[in-house]
């Protein structure tokens, strides 16, 4: 097999052109006649049993052709890469240029590769890990937090106060007409959260169970939707219920309550202990996450493969239309709400696309210049760790595809072992 590789200028492709022997492609004609044989009914002879030229002339040496090169091309072009160690990063655009029963098989393959890239050498990075410091003001709101999530409603009749939930039917409307995403039904509000527009909750104290009232908000200048920051709407809302929301006090009790603790300042401890552990977890992602950056930023890279950046623009759009699904809304109404189109935010993400890009490249170069490698024993176990979060073994098969678990640990843990070389390399 004749292989050669031109570079394209300006791009991140080469143009592979193969030559296939005769010999090496006739077993793929024959064996695509042998399967194709089986369905072809020719007067005299069983399926699959009629003479070779017969069987041909029925089937179509087109057809032939077509079918065995769908079969050899992609093991074709992969012994080629192999042979001339191109990495490629996409599907490669085929070209024919020969084909036939006696004749090679010749064909140039337009690919995007990996680019070629010069790190900067690790001892030249500098960063440092800021300190953890806890504070008991933390531990005290984590324990608010926890006491908040304990909390009682209990409904009562009277007028609705400040840090009671009272639950409504409500619109909103601008100009007689409601606004999108503007009504709900049975929407339980606490008052004094801020989490609606100004004036909105407020309205809501003094308000009782089975009333209806109808008021006026004006929307933030900053708002969100552009299209009705700054006016005024009107709200109709109609009260369910009010609930008096009763927290429990955060004493020796509440801790027994809590888990195995014998006293408040025994849960204190391991609140502190919790947080300080997250804390320093994040601390470590962020310092690493700088050398990181500091690596690209001083490495050099030969053009960087369109089809790596748009892939990545792609997965964050898939992100963000999940988030958006969380909140009711789809990626379509975000663009209407926020003037943008598909192509205005994919450019809006390019840049810090290709950076995240850059990175992902530069830490495998790192990897491969280091030789960082992970046994199948540490895959399985760090496998097996995922899969003990889901409630049994059953549930865990339904859910995940093994191999799909196998590829993500791999690429999680040799990003973490590469990581905390690239960290003990560095000067701190």
């Amino acid at each position: 097999m004749e292989v050669t590789i031109k570079p394209r200028t300006g791009t991140a492709e080469i143009e592979m052109d193969v030559t296939v022997p005769a010999d090496d492609f006739l077993p793929f004609i024959n064996r695509t006649i042998a399967t194709l044989s089986k369905d072809v009914h020719i007067k005299g002879f069983r399926p699959g049993k009629a003479p070779k030229d017969l069987a041909v002339e029925q089937i179509g040496q087109d057809h032939i052709l077509q079918d065995a090169m769908n079969e050899a091309l992609p093991i074709f072009f992969a012994r080629a890469a192999v042979d001339k160690n191109v990495q490629a990063v996409n599907r490669p655009a085929i070209s024919i240029h020969e084909i036939g029963p006696d004749t090679p098989l010749h064909f140039t393959a337009v690919v995007e590769v990996i680019p070629e890239i010069t790190l900067a050498d690790p001892k030249t990075l500098k960063a440092k890990k800021k300190p953890v410091a806890i504070t008991d003001e933390q531990v005290d709101q984590e324990l608010k937090r926890i006491a908040r999530m304990r909390s009682v409603l209990t409904d009562v009749q009277r007028a609705a106060k400040p840090n009671d939930v009272v639950t409504i039917d409500f619109t909103v409307s601008i100009n007689g007409s409601v606004i999108a995403g503007g009504a709900s039904k049975n929407h339980p509000i606490t008052i004094g959260e801020g989490r609606f527009v100004p004036g909105f909750e407020e309205a809501l104290t003094g308000t009782s169970a089975g009333e209806d009232k109808t008021f006026p908000v004006t929307f933030p200048e900053d708002y969100s939707k552009k299209e009705i920051a700054g006016k005024q709407a009107d709200v109709k809302a109609h009260i369910h219920t009010v609930q008096e929301r009763t927290i429990p006090p955060i004493d020796d009790v509440f801790a027994e309550s809590v888990g195995k603790f014998t006293s408040l300042q025994e849960l204190k401890d391991q609140l502190k202990k919790n947080i300080a552990d997250e804390a320093t977890v994040k601390e470590e992602e962020r310092y690493l996450g700088e050398l990181a950056e500091q690596l690209t930023d001083k490495s050099t890279f030969g053009i960087i493969p369109q089809s790596l950046i748009e892939h990545e623009i792609d997965r964050r759009l898939e992100e963000f239309a999940q988030m958006l699904a969380y909140q009711q809304k789809t990626l379509e109404e975000y663009m209407l709400e926020h003037d943008s189109s598909l192509q205005k935010m994919r450019d809006s993400m390019r840049e810090s696309a290709e950076k995240h890009v850059k990175i992902g490249l530069a830490l495998r170069e790192f990897a491969k210049q280091n030789d960082i490698t992970l046994t199948q024993e540490e895959i399985t176990e760090e496998a097996n760790k995922q899969l003990a979060h889901f409630a049994s073994v059953e549930h865990a098969h339904d859910e995940v595809d093994p191999h799909e678990l196998q590829d993500y640990v791999e690429s999680v843990l040799k990003n973490k072992k590469t990581l905390e070389l690239l960290g003990s390399l560095a000067t701190t």
